[in-house]
């Protein structure tokens, strides 16, 4: 696998991973989005699950 990461090319490679990482993180959701989006909870079921 070593051999795979050697030569001039290695640095363009890290460099497009490094492009792919950022864009990705710059289009997740922000935590609230996240939450609203697969955790929502109404006040009321918030409480309801807290009193039992």
């Amino acid at each position: 696998m070593a051999e795979s990461f050697a030569g001039p090319g290695v640095v363009k490679e890290i460099g497009e991973i490094e492009r792919s990482i950022a864009y990705l993180v710059q289009n997740l959701p922000t935590h609230d989005a996240f939450l609203n989006h697969y955790c929502p909870a109404t006040p009321s079921s918030a409480a309801a699950a807290l009193t039992g």
